[in-house]
C-alpha cells in the first residue's frame, strides 16, 4: 500500500507547557519536620539540608563523612564524585546515629552473628 500523498505534509509540533516546580515554603518545611521521627528524619535532614538525591543518601557510608570539614563525599549519578556541605544541625543527630548502629553491630558480633554470607565473593578472588 505505497500510494503517493497529493501534496506536502506540513506537520506541526504541539507545545510543551512550561511546568513550574513544586517549592515547599519555610513553614511546610517546619510543619513536615515535625511528622517525622527517627532514622527517617534524619535522612529527610540530610536530603533537604545538603541537597543529596535518595539513592545517594541510601548508600552513605561512614567512611563517606568528614566531620572535621563539615563534608560529605558522595558517589552520584554516573559514578562521579562529589564534595557537598554537611549542616551543622545533623552533626550531633549523625554521629548519635552512627554509634548507635556500633553497638548494634556490636551486640550482633557478641551473638555470634553479624556476619555477611557472600559464596561467589570467595571464587572470585582466587
Amino acid at each position: 500500500m505505497n500510494l503517493p500523498l497529493d501534496g506536502k505534509i506540513q506537520a506541526v509540533r504541539s507545545k510543551r507547557k512550561p511546568t513550574i516546580p513544586t517549592v515547599l515554603s519555610k513553614q511546610e518545611v517546619n510543619k513536615f519536620f515535625t511528622y517525622i521521627e527517627g532514622v527517617h528524619a534524619l535522612m529527610a535532614k540530610l536530603l533537604y539540608g545538603s541537597g543529596l538525591r535518595l539513592m545517594e543518601c541510601i548508600r552513605l557510608r561512614v567512611k563517606d563523612i568528614d566531620f572535621d570539614r563539615k563534608r560529605l563525599h558522595i558517589l552520584g549519578k554516573g559514578d562521579k564524585w562529589r564534595s557537598i556541605i554537611l549542616p551543622d544541625l545533623i552533626i550531633p543527630e549523625l554521629k548519635a546515629q552512627i554509634e548507635k548502629v556500633r553497638e548494634l553491630h556490636q551486640q550482633e558480633l557478641e551473638s555470634g552473628f553479624g556476619d555477611v554470607y557472600m559464596p561467589a565473593a570467595l571464587a572470585r578472588k582466587y
